[in-house]
């Protein structure tokens, strides 16, 4: 807090107080971390962000919130990832692949576990996708 002594015309000194407001000091992730961790099956943003709170707080340092830790992020992933953008004819290409690790469906009546198996097709010149469950896998 800062006071200082002014003087008027009736020569009478008033005292105006101001605070001094310093910014924080916010402490930059480390996002080439944040990008390797992101390649990991179940890691995600939202889990990151935490952990790096969580150090900052215990080292006495600021963290950002999620909102610009996040905007950040994305600039770096634009700024360090390369891409390609590759176009496509419509109706010339179907992409498929079998989305991430097994699931799992239980039987309500029986309360036996089911593995079920997430299939993905996309036509990626309308962005267009299905997703199909099959709960047997057999060749």
């Amino acid at each position: 807090m800062l006071s200082i002594a002014l003087r008027n015309d009736g020569c009478k000194t008033s005292h105006i107080a101001l605070s001094v407001c310093n910014k924080p000091v916010y402490k930059m992730p480390d996002y080439e971390y944040v990008a390797k961790e992101m390649m990991k099956d179940g890691v995600t943003l939202n889990l990151l962000w935490i952990e790096y709170c969580e150090k900052c707080h215990s080292s006495g340092e600021t963290p950002y919130q999620s909102t610009q830790f996040n905007k950040y992020y994305n600039a770096y992933i634009i700024k360090n990832n390369a891409t390609m953008h590759l176009n496509h004819k419509p109706g010339e290409i179907m992409q498929v692949d079998w989305a991430g690790n097994t699931a799992t469906i239980v039987d309500t009546d029986t309360g036996e576990a089911i593995p079920a198996y997430v299939f993905v097709a996309t036509l990626p010149f309308s962005g267009e996708h299905a997703q199909f469950v099959r709960l047997k896998c057999t060749i």
